[in-house]
């Protein structure tokens, strides 16, 4: 949603034990050490190239203040956009909140539509 992001470098490779159970800092977390990692060692580098191609390619991804909250009939999903002022970019966000089951729901982008084609369309768009 944030147009910055950042990721701690031990979660690229999966590291995430706990020093006690329940809490939130990590066994060997690098607050109070440095480390020396293997870069080509498996991990989720592929996915956060993805992600950071995804950044750079969509300016509306790029700023801040321009996030619109829809209405979902389910509150397990969240509805959001992000769209650039001059409209060049539009992306459309669905959400599932519940890690385990498949979510199922309706989400209504009432102003999107006029907004997105310049008032020549009034209908909803639901996904």
């Amino acid at each position: 949603m944030s147009p910055s992001y950042g990721l701690y470098s031990a979660f690229e490779y999966r590291e995430n034990a706990p020093l006690q159970a329940g809490k939130e800092a990590y066994l060997d977390s690098e607050k109070y050490q440095i480390r020396a990692r293997d870069m080509e060692q498996p991990g989720i580098k592929g996915l956060i190239v993805q992600v950071n191609q995804i950044h750079k390619s969509n300016p509306a991804l790029q700023e801040l203040a321009n996030i619109h909250f829809f209405d979902s009939s389910n509150d397990q999903i969240i509805c959001y956009c992000k769209l650039t002022r001059n409209k060049s970019n539009l992306l459309i966000v669905v959400v599932t909140l519940n890690l385990f089951q498949s979510q199922e729901g309706t989400c209504v982008f009432r102003w999107i539509c006029s907004a997105w084609t310049g008032g020549r369309s009034s209908k909803p768009m639901t996904c």
